[in-house]
């Protein structure tokens, strides 16, 4: 076994699937950290436009890129893959899209230092829509949160690159991303890391560069990963019954209450209507019902309304949404 000072300080996951014309902009960023003590995890996932070659050149001129190479299995088993292959005290997940400014790791890793404690970070980005870039207003400080405090926040993260999760952590309670999932798959797996997480950090600081593009999961809308809102509100709920406290329980509500009021508000901007089926939509909410034990009065107003019209048929939903439209344009 190696020894443990040996071992790099952070591992940096990318998943990487035909992303050629990003991934030096990605890997550049990461070379001239000013942070040194990481290595990069880079896991082509079957990628049929010369990813793989440019993923092996990289790996030949820094030792601290070490490629992996499989079929094509999907991003969240390249990075169950990537989490098996992480030696480092934490683990960081990076889209092969995406960089990180120059200075991204330093105030990070100091805050670690400052605060031992800590098993989980939240961390903020910036949003890049071609000339458009959307910066988070933040307050200059850091935070800590014990767990259930975090929950009753409005800092829980939905993308896996607003995280830090220490190692041990994920090890030690096992946790994989959900390969059964297309969408929504990053705040599953982020809500198990932190129902296991002792102390939560807020950093307060915008260095991910999040670039928002046309195959983007959450442009490419179909109604698997629509109904994937519901699947993994499910999945959830189950996995929150062994923690069973007030704001854990209180976090899965609102949770279910979200996802549910996300089906409804997405499922309209599927394409392909055709694909979506009256009674499919039926049998979809009353498992999701069922699943959960979600109760009717436990359902937000707006929610009780949308359910409601769901069962009915799903063409009145989009009716209700084509009024709204022509109301407020």
């Amino acid at each position: 076994m190696a020894n443990q000072s040996t071992l790099p300080f952070l591992s940096i996951i990318i998943p990487v699937y035909n992303k050629v014309q990003y991934l030096s902009r990605c890997f550049d960023s990461l070379i001239i950290s000013a942070f040194s003590d990481f290595e990069v995890i880079i896991v082509n996932d079957g990628s049929t436009d010369g990813s793989g070659e440019v993923c092996e050149r990289y790996q030949s001129k820094d030792k601290r890129f070490k490629v992996f190479h499989q079929l094509n299995a999907g991003v969240s088993a390249a990075r169950n893959k990537g989490i098996d292959e992480a030696k480092g005290q934490w683990i960081y997940f990076i889209d092969a899209d995406d960089w990180i400014d120059e200075d991204a790791f330093e105030g990070i890793v100091s805050a670690i230092h400052a605060h031992p404690g800590v098993d989980f970070i939240r961390t903020s980005c910036r949003e890049i829509k071609g000339d458009l870039v959307l910066v988070p207003d933040l307050p200059d400080d850091i935070r800590i949160f014990a767990r259930d405090e975090f929950l009753r926040s409005d800092f829980v993260p939905g993308y896996m690159h607003s995280m830090f999760i220490r190692r041990e952590i994920i090890y030690n309670n096992n946790l994989r991303l959900a390969i059964n999932l297309d969408f929504m798959e990053d705040a599953e797996f982020i809500f198990r890391c932190v129902l296991n997480s002792e102390n939560i950090l807020v950093y307060n600081k915008a260095f991910y560069n999040y670039l928002v593009n046309e195959t983007s999961s959450s442009v490419n809308l179909n109604l698997k990963k629509v109904t994937d809102h519901l699947t993994s509100a499910s999945m959830i709920k189950k996995y929150s019954i062994s923690y069973n406290n007030q704001a854990v329980t209180s976090y899965v509500k609102r949770q279910l209450n979200h996802q549910v009021y996300l089906y409804f508000a997405e499922i309209r901007l599927i394409k392909d209507k055709s694909s979506i089926r009256a009674n499919e939509i039926r049998t979809d909410l009353l498992l999701f019902m069922r699943d959960t034990s979600l109760k009717l009065n436990e359902l937000s107003k707006t929610n009780l309304i949308l359910f409601f019209m769901g069962l009915i048929h799903i063409r009145l939903i989009f009716a209700l949404h084509r009024i709204r439209s022509i109301v407020h344009p």
